[in-house]
């Protein structure tokens, strides 16, 4: 047998601040209230597969292949177990994720999410990763909802909602978080900024009005946010330490 190692997937979702691009409109996420998906195979693929061709399967050993998640319960650092197997030991150069169904909730009505070749390749996750012999590598995928959902047609009146997954792949053994408090009545939203770069966000919880930002490499960030009052906070040089989070407190939106 070949010397093997423990993988988990684990995956968590964001609310973020609905962005125009082009053509297509972003839904308005403070007004979605589900994102669901049925996922019903992981694969983490190497540079070579097994003797028979195959990569191997990760389910959560529960339920078996399929798994259906409402993402959107999944956010301010909250996840979701969906599969771990043991594998052979090596270098693993991607995830594959293969979603069967999707759907999302806005303004009390249902959508079907068009999920181009989720079920036929899987979505390819990134970047690589090496599990050693004996050990436990345990990779979380940061959805980020924002971004990741698109529709066509009129803004107000969306013809189809697409899905293209904006998700991050990370170990979790190399992140750390920040979190705080926010008036919630005007559903702010946090962003953590490293650089000219957005690494996550999150809707602050609507009732006590705190936010995690989470599953953040380590290093130093600007935090922010702005709710629809357009009001904004912004403090510079929160530093994120591996295994720890950073609480800022009760931040002001002005």
């Amino acid at each position: 047998d070949s010397p093997s190692g423990d993988f988990f997937a684990i995956g968590t979702s964001r609310q973020l601040h609905p962005v125009c691009h082009s053509l297509r409109r972003r839904p308005a996420w403070r007004d979605c209230t589900a994102l669901e998906t049925s996922v019903f195979r992981g694969r983490p693929c190497g540079r070579h597969p097994s003797p028979d061709g195959e990569y191997p399967t990760v389910d959560d050993g529960v339920r078996g292949a399929d798994i259906t998640v409402n993402l959107l319960d999944f956010s301010n650092g909250r996840s979701v177990v969906i599969g771990s197997a043991d594998v052979p030991a090596g270098m693993y150069t991607q995830i594959r994720i293969k979603i069967d169904t999707a759907w999302v909730v806005v303004g009390g009505f249902g959508h079907d999410l068009d999920v181009p070749s989720g079920a036929q390749t899987g979505l390819k996750l990134g970047p690589p990763f090496t599990i050693n012999e004996g050990s436990t590598v345990e990779l979380m995928l940061d959805f980020d909802a924002n971004r990741s959902i698109v529709t066509t047609g009129p803004p107000t009146y969306p013809r189809t909602y697409k899905l293209k997954p904006r998700i991050r792949l990370i170990s979790t053994a190399l992140t750390g978080s920040i979190s705080g408090t926010a008036d919630p009545t005007h559903l702010p939203v946090a962003f953590a900024i490293a650089g000219a770069d957005t690494i996550t966000s999150t809707l602050a919880d609507k009732v006590s009005g705190g936010f995690m930002l989470a599953f953040l490499p380590e290093g130093v960030y600007t935090v922010s946010a702005r709710d629809t009052m357009n009001k904004s906070f912004e403090i510079n040089d929160v530093q994120v330490v591996a295994g720890s989070d950073n609480y800022i407190g009760d931040v002001t939106l002005q």
